[in-house]
């Protein structure tokens, strides 16, 4: 039989019947209870200097095993010391008081084999009841289970009353509950190693995290405070906790999250889980097993359409097949990636390059960190594809460059042609195609109006916007022109007797083309067929070479 002190007068009265209740409703009758004092320790805090006491009746079976008493000492000191390193925070008297029977029905929470409950009821001092008998009950996990409840009582003295109401404790999931718990859980690793059932923790967040948000979970958010007590230290937790929400609603902790942290360091917190990189509190890996999302593919141009709920870790694959591609995501913000063989976390790239063949495959982090879903759009454009283009692959190396078209041949062509009607002008703007020596190529952005002028008062405009990009080759004295993306559009207005008349033109795609070309060290022509009314034959000067 371990026999302490008697207890100190500056607590409770732990032999008063109505003390022992707020602890355990059932020792309001528990006259003559012979209670000892079991230890005791000093803590300083904003608070000042307080104390935590262990207390337990002088007669307990539990007592006698190996071991027990010790455990639950150890972890009050280990927490003790685990409170240095939080920075600011306060913790009022503690007092535990060791029940040698069983835990009320549905009372306290479940530590392996032990049970144990915090009580904040109004008073300077917070009441931590253990129950240390049931099936099978050893102290294996007492030191744990106590750093855990002593938390609680930082918790208590550090936040205000609203905020603690935000749970309607015992572990149940919702409202403030994922902080409460989770927080309590990262300090008893960094007060000592944590038991085994630390990996139910880490299991359970592994599978909830693809659908759950944070805020919805329980211990489970033990893996968040994992993170943050690691990526930004111990004494950023007690500040953390300090800026949650005063009330359970949803929308309410979301906020609060939210300004508790930027939104690049909630999708730190998602890059660093899917990456593996938290430890608990003692430094060691929380051995996460993040579940893999859905593989989102590209072989032609697609948008992939996806949501992002507040505060849930999404993880997908991108996979991007033999091209080049042109990626945008909208909105920017609250994701990010990096290539599936490694290498830092990063934006989606603009701009990805397998044209060379084999797929580039990402990893997609996404971490919303609002109170409101965001919808994603995911676009990539395929600007040339790995296909052959005319049949061919070949190339002519004196055209792989970047030109400026310098003689508008349609021009020439309708000055000539067009009798009833003069061309009065024309002016163009980024006419120039690039063709790469991979065998793809990209126009421009090309603006051209023109201005018509013909008999008996008729006027006349027009306007034509577009671009292209896809693949080149060059056989038989023939330049082709493959356009995997590309767009036109523009209008044509005519005014005749006063009334003008615009009718848009549709916006279509280029068509594929094989055009007669003739190619010299800085210039090259290109001929377009126009029916039985001859050709247009335009002039490129070379700007920059190409690659």
């Amino acid at each position: 039989m371990l026999v302490g002190n008697p207890a100190w007068a500056s607590f409770g009265d732990c032999n008063d019947p109505a003390y022992l209740a707020h602890f355990d409703p059932s020792l309001t009758s528990a006259h003559g209870f012979l209670c000892v004092e079991s230890g005791r320790l000093a803590v300083t805090s904003e608070a000042g200097t307080t104390h935590i006491r262990i207390i337990q009746h002088l007669v307990a079976d539990w007592a006698t095993r190996p071991g027990a008493l010790r455990a639950i000492k150890n972890g009050v000191a280990a927490s003790v010391r685990a409170m240095g390193t939080l920075g600011s925070f306060r913790i009022s008297d503690v007092t535990i008081l060791l029940i040698d029977g069983f835990a009320p029905g549905g009372g306290g929470e479940r530590f392996g084999d032990i049970a144990a409950g915090t009580n904040f009821s109004p008073g300077d001092e917070c009441h931590i009841a253990v129950w240390l008998l049931g099936p099978g009950a050893t102290a294996g996990y007492g030191a744990s289970m106590i750093a855990h409840e002593l938390f609680h009582c930082v918790q208590r003295s550090s936040l205000t009353d609203a905020q603690m109401r935000t749970t309607a404790g015992g572990g149940v999931a919702g409202g403030g509950t994922w902080w409460i718990e989770g927080s309590a859980d990262w300090f008893s690793t960094a007060a000592v190693p944590p038991p085994s059932y630390f990996q139910d923790r880490v299991r359970a967040f592994d599978s909830d995290s693809p659908t759950v948000a944070l805020n919805t979970m329980s211990y489970d958010a033990y893996v968040f405070f994992a993170w943050l007590g690691g990526a930004h230290g111990h004494a950023s937790v007690v500040p953390f906790l300090r800026a949650m929400a005063s009330s359970p609603e949803p929308g309410a902790q979301r906020r609060a999250m939210a300004s508790a942290l930027p939104a690049a360091e909630w999708l730190r917190f998602a890059e660093d889980y899917l990456d593996r990189r938290i430890h608990d509190g003692q430094g060691a890996s929380i051995n996460s097993t993040p579940v893999p999302g859905d593989q989102w593919e590209w072989r032609d141009s697609r948008t992939q359409n996806t949501r992002l709920e507040p505060f849930v870790l999404a993880r997908d694959r991108l996979s991007f097949h033999c091209g080049r591609w042109n990626v945008t995501p909208r909105p920017a913000t609250s994701h990010a990636a990096r290539t599936e063989s490694g290498g830092t976390w990063g934006e989606v790239p603009a701009n990805i390059d397998t044209i060379s063949g084999g797929n580039s495959d990402f990893r997609f982090a996404g971490m919303n960190a609002t109170a409101s879903e965001v919808s994603l759009q995911i676009d990539g454009r395929l600007a040339a594809s790995c296909a052959e283009c005319a049949g061919t692959r070949e190339i002519d190396r004196c055209l792989v460059a970047t030109w400026q078209m310098s003689v508008d041949g349609m021009e020439q062509w309708m000055r000539e042609h067009i009798h009833k009607a003069t061309v009065t002008g024309v002016s163009q703007v980024g006419n120039t195609l690039t063709l790469n020596s991979d065998g793809t190529f990209a126009t421009g952005a090309s603006r051209v109006n023109v201005q018509l002028q013909g008999s008996g008062g008729v006027s006349g405009q027009g306007a034509l916007n577009g671009n292209a990009s896809g693949r080149w080759s060059a056989a038989n004295g023939h330049l082709n022109l493959c356009p995997d993306e590309s767009a036109m559009s523009g209008t044509i207005s005519v005014t005749k007797g006063g009334h003008t008349t615009t009718i848009p033109h549709p916006a279509n795609e280029m068509p594929p083309s094989s055009r007669a070309y003739s190619c010299a060290s800085n210039s090259f022509t290109l001929t377009t067929p126009i029916g039985s009314m001859g050709s247009a034959v335009s002039t490129y000067t070379k700007t920059t070479p190409s690659h």
